[in-house]
């Protein structure tokens, strides 16, 4: 499963992102597509409590369209906690949940001053999101059967 998810040489990876410096971790994950730029936006915001309550007020904001066909649920981001397939997908099934939020979060980031990580290129596209919906259409399944097996 890792495989599919991360591509070939999920090993590789792994001592990559081992031997990465904190400040490159982020550009090792961004390297993974759509998963890794999840992983890097969720890491983010759920780095701190002022983070996170900017996050909430995202899901407040896209709660308060006119327009919204439904209420997002005020929940934390899950993290993926590295390349276990199952954590990978509750992490994508969450984001894909709050989809709306996550535009709202990132049209009203600003880098921080002096700050060297630039978050906006790991802001998701259309295609990303589309990408991580295959993902999770993919993983139901084995999710699904595993859990049935708990």
């Amino acid at each position: 499963m890792e495989a599919l998810l991360l591509g070939e040489g999920v090993s590789a990876f792994q001592k990559e992102l081992a031997c990465a410096s904190a400040e490159n971790v982020s550009r090792v994950w961004h390297k993974k597509g759509p998963i890794g730029k999840l992983h890097n936006l969720v890491v983010y915001i759920n780095w701190n409590d002022s983070r996170r309550e900017e996050f909430r007020r995202a899901i407040r904001e896209a709660n308060a369209q006119d327009d919204a066909e439904e209420l997002l649920p005020v929940i934390e981001l899950t993290s993926d906690g590295g390349v276990r397939w199952n954590s990978t997908f509750y992490m994508i099934r969450r984001a894909l949940i709050l989809k709306r939020a996550f535009r709202f979060y990132c049209d009203d980031w600003r880098k921080p001053a002096g700050s060297q990580r630039d978050l906006s290129t790991d802001f998701l596209s259309d295609a990303d999101w589309a990408e991580l919906r295959l993902f999770a259409n993919l993983l139901w399944p084995n999710w699904h059967t595993s859990e049935l097996g708990n």
